[in-house]
């Protein structure tokens, strides 16, 4: 399948630091052998030529897009634009905010196919074989919500080891700039008590 993972580009904070998609790198390793994947920074003001020249030209099946709360309004006129482009590429929204969000995002939001709950490495590889396998059901997917027949379905998220992953696809990430001291690597993790 031809895969794009399209990273928001935004200022994090008024220094001007800009986010590494390092959640992105790890899906893309964890798919890379399989698949023709590339990861492209998304700027979210000017993003219509760019994605009719990514979608149309290379055949994407399946965009991936992180988001955070402060852009979903965003998001979602890109998710839009994105299906009057190619109604049948499937979009995939992932990072923090969908993983709480998904009921809400998949109720009102019908250009989004599939949300990724949690670390997205394992879930966005099942969901892949799924998509290439129709004998394969979504619902063996962990990790995974999506709309069927109007009812919002979901599986658990499963514990997550680094250690199953390989590291992250440093190369497929865009160019850093010059100063790579100006850069922020997100890193979000969650509590489990007992």
């Amino acid at each position: 399948m031809n895969v794009v993972l399209l990273n928001p580009i935004f200022n994090h904070n008024s220094s001007g630091c800009k986010l590494i998609p390092l959640g992105l790198g790890y899906i893309h390793a964890a798919i890379r052998n399989n698949h023709n994947v590339k990861v492209l920074p998304l700027d979210l003001e000017h993003y219509g030529q760019f994605l009719i020249d990514v979608i149309c030209s290379e055949k994407i099946d399946i965009v991936g897009i992180t988001v955070y709360e402060g852009i979903f309004e965003q998001i979602v006129m890109i998710g839009k634009y994105i299906k009057r482009i190619s109604p049948f590429v499937k979009i995939v929204l992932g990072g923090p905010f969908p993983t709480f969000a998904f009921e809400y995002i998949l109720k009102n939001y019908k250009q989004f196919d599939f949300i990724i709950l949690g670390e997205g490495e394992k879930p966005f590889k099942e969901l892949l074989s799924v998509l290439e396998d129709t004998s394969k059901s979504l619902n063996d997917v962990s990790g995974l919500a999506f709309l069927e027949n109007e009812t919002v379905v979901s599986s658990n998220i499963n514990d997550f080891d680094p250690d199953e992953f390989p590291i992250p696809s440093w190369d497929a990430l865009y160019p850093f700039p010059e100063d790579k001291h100006n850069n922020l690597i997100p890193i979000t993790a969650a509590i489990k008590y007992s």
